[in-house]
């Protein structure tokens, strides 16, 4: 029952950028028009260029993943009425922030950490032949696949019985013509099959250089799946070295390469740790990722009745 307007065929395009103007006045009017009017937003230019125009009433919400933006968004924080953070490290930096600058109080109280919410699926075990090894996400620079891709190749030289497998536009990033041992799936659209992959995926591995919570690691872990992933940003929080998943704590990309080999030969060699590790990290996405409490959370925030 929600109306969706696209606008950023216009409000993206240089050759246009008067009609980028256009909309936030048009936008703003209509905004400023509403009864309880609620603005949710974040880590978009658009949307800080808009909320400065906004009448005292309507009410603001801005949704934080990266520290990336933190300071730029410093600078619109009076006329945000909260700031919602999906990380619990990202708000003590953001709090960092506010004492580096000696902002008052009033400011913290606008800070609020909300996890994300997923469905928990039911948990069934699987027992491949070659151990199942995923990456899925953005053919994004910031993503590093060519240091999984330098991962495969030495599992694959060990004659090592695992398979890697990439879902998402790697394309962009990597030939993958270069890597005929692996398995490339695209984009994947259909929600039924990207369940399935999830169901018979053994370990999900990310190189990021940053991260905020990828809604792909839930997912994983809600499966009782093994993530290895660079101990960058937000994931520390959530993955925890040899408990629920193992952690690559290089930042030199050769070190992150050998490292990432160890962790893959080390699940490989000990189905009993994998067992172990991804029925914890489900324990824990059970207890952090609910449905009920993220939208009581969010009701709260934006002022709607429950």
């Amino acid at each position: 029952g929600i109306r969706v307007l696209d606008l950023h065929k216009y409000i993206d395009n240089k050759l246009l950028h008067f009609m980028n103007f256009f909309f936030r006045g048009l936008l703003s009017v209509w905004i400023n028009k509403q009864e309880n009017a609620r603005v949710m937003g974040g880590e978009s230019i658009f949307f800080y260029k808009v909320i400065p125009h906004l009448k005292h009433h309507v009410h603001c919400v801005e949704v934080c993943h990266l520290a990336t933006w933190l300071p730029y968004s410093i600078g619109f924080i009076d006329r945000i009425n909260y700031r919602v953070f999906s990380t619990e490290k990202l708000k003590n930096l953001v709090e960092k922030q506010y004492y580096e600058n000696k902002l008052p109080r009033k400011y913290f109280t606008k800070l609020f950490f909300i996890d994300n919410a997923i469905d928990i699926p039911e948990y069934r075990p699987v027992t491949n032949k070659e151990l199942q090894v995923f990456f899925i996400g953005r053919g994004a620079a910031q993503k590093r696949v060519h240091l999984i891709t330098a991962i495969a190749k030495a599992i694959y030289d060990k004659g090592l019985p695992v398979t890697f497998n990439f879902v998402g536009d790697v394309d962009k990033v990597i030939d993958i013509a270069a890597f005929p041992f692996c398995k490339f799936f695209g984009n994947i659209k259909e929600q039924v099959t990207m369940n399935q992959i999830y169901e018979e995926a053994d370990i999900l591995i990310l190189t990021s250089a940053f991260e905020g919570l990828p809604i792909v690691v839930m997912q994983m872990m809600a499966y009782g799946k093994v993530v290895v992933s660079t101990a960058v940003n937000g994931i520390p929080d959530y993955i925890f070295h040899e408990e629920n998943g193992l952690l690559l704590n290089a930042t030199d990309e050769t070190e992150i390469i050998k490292e990432g080999i160890c962790s893959i030969e080390r699940l490989l060699f000990n189905p009993d740790m994998r067992l172990k590790l991804g029925k914890r990290s489900r324990e824990i996405a059970i207890q952090k990722f609910s449905r009920q409490s993220f939208c009581k959370a969010y009701h709260k925030l934006l002022k709607l009745e429950i």
